[in-house]
């Protein structure tokens, strides 16, 4: 629409009327301070609601565009470009930076934004963010914009304002509750003038309350999910208190879901979609509700986001970090006491120790480690892997002595069955075949010396022959048998398990512990007795693996299983895979 310059000036009053963005200085030179409005930005740009939300909350570190295009009706009216880079970027500190250029009719502002937030753990699940924008933009009227039958000369003679403003900010974080506070334009200089801008700029204090809850779910495309509620006030010296409030429902895998409401800006909803593990791609639609506003139209916002990290795998990265806290807290809760009258004031002492007395009553009535010892001892080798299947329980280490001792009668009479059956077998075994097996142990049998003068390097691996896999431990058997004064009986069966970080192989177990205490006490055992030893950890079943040797390859493991460790252990052994996918 074609402005005289006249009506240039009344379209300009009316947005500042209504408290939008900025006002004139004292030479009245416009100028368009940085005042964006931000109530949508809960999924990316979040430091510019709060510096310290480039820390808090925060995983990835994403290159973000963003577009607003403010009451779209409206000829002139405000949009905003922004290119923003942010995130956390160690342990301690977030970093963002961006550029942006903001139109308000013929007014324009272009700058840019850094950002700078530090994390202070203050105890465990609590902590300090500290944080600052710093923003540098230069600001003033668009002359090509200007759109008259004839030039002003006042306005071809504005000189362009450069403004550096600072806006601190502070959250305080315990568990999943965040409080803080942002000081939006603290401290604004004006290099024109060399003063601060005091007369067309107006301090706004803001300050959110955030609750985020993550779901249980850790698989399908809803895994790894949370949500999060936002509540926000803000107030600035000159006009009244505005209140936002925001949802946003977030999956790693799929997109998110956002809906928010607003006092001056109104309601707006809006959805975003993960195009991959790293590009994303969001809408967010927002409508005004008040008289004068609902006319303007709506407003339109898209952002496009790059992760410089894949988001799925941070994000079950921090699900096991969590769950592994969560799992050191918990505590069964305390039943309930009958009301007693007129109860006495305990001392912080008397409290303490009742604490400790009512978490010693729900520790298991046992020594796990023990236990297992024992039923260790008690059964065969070819049984072995039965005590390995029972540690695969995940709720093994919470059970209590009672029903501790009938799992392992259960499994006790499982094995005696296992060994009746492989007694009648051998009993079913020809006896022409024990006396072959017979003289070719004692050398009578021409090819018994087939392995003699073989060394371990020239066994053969499997595939290298037509020979099947139970052949080949066949021969490492019956090689080794020779070799070792206590032979060891058939491998019966070998474990499988995934343990995320645990380098793949195959192990050779000796033990495996409930506590760490007592793995290491075993572990200087064997270390007194001249023998290395390792452990891993399994956070499965919770159960510390003590291992003698590790081995890449299949036939590897075996010459150490029936070579008893090069004949330096001849305790009951097995052997368990780890992370090897066939």
């Amino acid at each position: 629409m074609r402005l005289s310059m006249a009506q240039n000036y009344i379209a300009l009053l009316l947005i500042i009327i209504m408290g939008a963005f900025s006002g004139l200085n004292a030479q009245d030179a416009p100028v368009l301070t940085f005042n964006i409005p931000v109530q949508n930005n809960v999924k990316y740009n979040r430091f510019l609601l709060n510096p310290a939300f480039s820390f808090v909350r925060e995983d990835n570190k994403n290159i973000v565009l963003y577009h607003r295009n403010q009451w779209f009706r409206f000829d002139d009216s405000p949009k905003l470009y922004m290119l923003s880079y942010s995130g956390k970027f160690s342990e301690k500190t977030g970093l963002g930076i961006g550029l942006y250029r903001q139109n308000l009719g013929v007014l324009s502002s272009f700058g840019g934004i850094a950002n700078y937030a530090y994390n202070i753990t203050l105890m465990e699940k609590m902590n300090l963010t500290l944080g600052f924008n710093l923003a540098y933009y230069n600001s003033g009227v668009d002359k090509a914009r200007i759109i008259a039958q004839e030039p002003d000369p006042a306005i071809l003679a504005m000189r362009d304002n450069s403004i550096l403003s600072l806006k601190p900010g502070i959250n305080f974080n315990y568990r999943s509750f965040d409080f803080g506070a942002y000081l939006e334009n603290y401290i604004d200089y004006d290099f024109k003038s060399g003063q601060m801008t005091e007369d067309y700029t107006d301090r706004t204090y803001s300050g959110h309350i955030m609750y985020t809850y993550a779901f249980e779910s850790r698989e399908g495309i809803f895994g790894n999910g949370d949500i999060k509620f936002l509540l926000r006030g803000r107030k600035s010296e000159e006009a009244s208190l505005t209140i936002n409030g925001n949802v946003l429902l977030h999956f790693p895998r799929t997109g998110w879901f956002q809906a928010g409401v607003d006092d001056f800006y109104g309601i707006s909803a809006g959805a975003g979609v993960h195009l991959s593990k790293k590009l994303s791609l969001g809408y967010t639609y927002e409508r005004g509700t008040k008289s004068g506003i609902v006319n303007l139209g709506a407003t339109h916002e898209v952002v496009i986001a790059f992760s410089l990290t894949d988001r799925i795998a941070i994000a079950e990265k921090a699900t096991a970090v969590r769950d592994s806290v969560y799992e050191t807290e918990e505590t069964p809760e305390k039943p309930e006491e009958p009301e007693r009258p007129e109860p006495k004031r305990k001392t912080k002492k008397q409290v303490q120790k009742e604490k400790e007395a009512e978490e010693k009553a729900y520790e298991p009535d046992y020594d796990m480690d023990a236990e297992l010892g024992r039923l260790r001892l008690d059964l065969d080798e070819e049984d072995q892997h039965l005590l390995e299947i029972l540690l695969r329980e995940d709720s093994l280490i919470h059970v209590q002595k009672a029903e501790l001792e009938k799992k392992i009668k259960n499994l006790k009479e499982y094995a005696r069955r296992e060994k009746a059956a492989r007694q009648r077998k051998q009993l079913s075994i020809d006896t022409e075949s024990q006396k072959a097996a017979t003289a070719a142990t004692a050398g009578d049998n021409p090819d018994s010396g087939a392995l003699q003068g073989e060394t371990p390097a020239t066994l053969p691996e499997p595939g290298d022959t037509d020979e099947t896999d139970e052949i080949i431990e066949k021969d490492i058997r019956e090689y080794y048998a020779k070799k070792t004064r206590k032979p060891r009986k058939n491998l019966e069966q070998i474990n499988h398990m995934m343990i995320d970080n645990a380098e793949p192989g195959y192990y050779i177990i000796a033990n495996v512990f409930a506590t760490n205490k007592n793995a290491d006490a075993f572990m200087q055992s064997l270390k007194n007795r001249g023998i290395s030893a390792k452990s891993f950890y399994n956070p499965k079943n919770h159960f510390r693996y003590v291992y003698l040797k590790r081995h890449n390859t299949w036939r590897e493991a075996l010459i150490s299983y029936y070579s008893n460790v090069d004949n330096t252990y001849f305790d009951p052994i097995w052997i368990s895979s780890v992370n090897i996918i066939k």
